[in-house]
């Protein structure tokens, strides 16, 4: 198992905290970080567990860092004699933006997750051992025609397919002359 620094787990959570945290923020969570991007330190390759244990402590501290930034933002704003009506729509925004952007993240985590597990599916499928047969172009060499026929059944064999959907598969691969003999019922 590898061993990471304090420094690239720090980077980490931080990356994770400035993500989502809103964009009115950034500025003032630079002040606060304990790592640099300038730096680029090597990533932690990210695994489902990680990514829980992460998201657990990103979630707890963005809540604090809101409330914080949110407070010294009205802070501020009574400072310079700003309204509460004012002060409000100050606070309905961030509070909207960081609504909006959570919705927006969770939308994009969840398209990703659902296209990397629809394209670990087909690749799971189609990663076969046993190559699929050639194209047949209705040429009358008997060599040819026999090692074809030969490959479907063999394809058939492994794929464990009955004789409509072998028959399917193989109408498929017919091209040029043969193509138009192909689609004759049998």
């Amino acid at each position: 198992m590898e061993k990471y620094t304090d420094y690239q787990k720090t980077f980490e959570i931080e990356e994770r905290v400035q993500f989502n945290l809103p964009v009115q923020y950034h500025q003032l969570y630079q002040t606060l970080r304990k790592t640099s991007a300038s730096t680029n330190p090597t990533r932690i390759p990210s695994t489902p567990a990680r990514e829980q244990h992460w998201n657990k402590i990103t979630t707890r501290l963005v809540e604090q860092y809101i409330e914080e930034f949110s407070s010294k933002t009205i802070n501020n704003a009574e400072n310079q004699g700003v309204s509460e009506q004012q002060e409000t729509t100050i606070m309905a925004e961030n509070h909207t933006d960081t609504a909006i952007g959570k919705i927006i993240a969770e939308a994009i985590q969840s398209g990703i997750s659902r296209a990397l597990e629809l394209n670990n599916n087909n690749r799971d499928e189609d990663q076969d051992f046993y190559s699929k047969p050639f194209k047949y172009n209705g040429d009358r060499d008997r060599f040819k025609i026999d090692n074809w026929i030969s490959s479907i059944d063999d394809y058939q064999a492994f794929r464990g397919w009955d004789n409509q959907k072998i028959y399917r598969f193989a109408k498929t691969l017919l091209i040029d002359m043969c193509c138009d003999r192909a689609y004759i019922q049998i």
